[in-house]
């Protein structure tokens, strides 16, 4: 019954001195590295694109525009770095877990010696005029910030990196990471070029069960934000902002907790093969089903079954 409202990527390595076209966050960007490795590159949510990279010796970029919002996090500093970032001069040695955030179209140029790893999040529109931030404020853009200490942004990389990398991947929980570092981004380093007032983030008691409805029909289907904000008639972050305010869960844990409720009915009939409710539920693998069954539980699924024929 529905609920009621109310009640891996193989590294691939360059010659020395090769010049290459890649790096989806700049516009048609020459690199030069004496060793470059891509641990890992994927546009796997359509709201931000993930890339660890890794580079050896020197590394140069004589010029180049930020084609979106770019969000570095650093997680080992080269020996040295010197670049011009729009009118600011960046000329010092990085630490571990610092921060940078790049607005889009920000001309610079960049060179650093030694080893050097970073995470990398591109966003595009970070901060779209076009697109209700949960701040209360239309029209932000980011301001440029550089070796700074902010650990959620570290702590909601990384985890989308771990999601990047994970097989399977959740496509739920990596959106909904993705946009609350976009609210937080505009919350924080957003500057407004037109302030227009805005009502808080909110879901219609229509809007919601719609929403649930679409959630029930679709036990098996990999679900995406955008997906269940676009059956809201609402922006993901709007969306998920009301959401949670309304459920007291995020839309991930909701899925998690319902898929979990169709699997429990399923184990209730002995002749129902693990694997079977697995798929049924969106699972190809019975063992991923399993932890996740255990996560949200507390039980296994098979000890689930167990106890219910006692």
């Amino acid at each position: 019954m529905t609920p009621r409202v109310g009640d891996r990527a193989t590294p691939v390595r360059y010659a020395p001195q090769e010049v290459v076209r890649w790096v989806p966050e700049t516009i048609e960007l020459p690199m030069i590295s004496d060793v470059q490795v891509h641990a890992f590159s994927a546009d796997l949510w359509d709201n931000v694109k993930v890339c660890r990279k890794i580079t050896r010796g020197r590394f140069v970029m004589p010029r180049g525009h930020v084609a979106a919002d770019l969000v570095a996090i650093v997680l080992r500093p080269p020996e040295h770095e010197d670049g011009q970032f729009g009118a600011d001069h960046v000329g010092h040695r990085g630490v571990r877990g610092s921060v940078n955030v790049l607005p889009a179209g920000m001309p610079y140029t960049y060179s650093c010696e030694g080893a050097r790893d970073t995470l990398h999040l591109s966003l595009a529109g970070a901060c779209d005029p076009a697109d209700d931030d949960g701040s209360g404020i239309r029209g932000l853009r980011l301001r440029p910030l550089f070796a700074a200490a902010d650990p959620l942004i570290v702590s909601i990389g990384t985890a989308l990196l771990s999601e990047a990398t994970a097989e399977p991947r959740d496509r739920l929980y990596g959106e909904s990471m993705a946009t609350a570092l976009r609210a937080h981004l505009a919350r924080r380093y957003g500057v407004a070029s037109t302030a227009t007032a805005r009502p808080a983030s909110s879901v219609t008691t229509r809007q919601m069960q719609r929403v649930l409805d679409f959630i029930e029909a679709h036990p098996a289907h990999d679900l995406g934000l955008g997906e269940l904000a676009k059956v809201a008639g609402m922006s993901r972050t709007r969306f998920l902002g009301g959401f949670k305010r309304t459920t007291g869960m995020s839309p991930h844990r909701y899925v998690m907790g319902r898929r979990v409720e169709r699997a429990k009915v399923l184990l209730a009939d002995p002749d129902v093969p693990l694997q079977e409710v697995a798929a049924q539920i969106g699972y190809t693998e019975q063992t991923s089903f399993s932890r996740m069954f255990r996560r949200i539980a507390q039980i296994t699924p098979g000890a689930y079954r167990a106890l219910y024929r006692r």
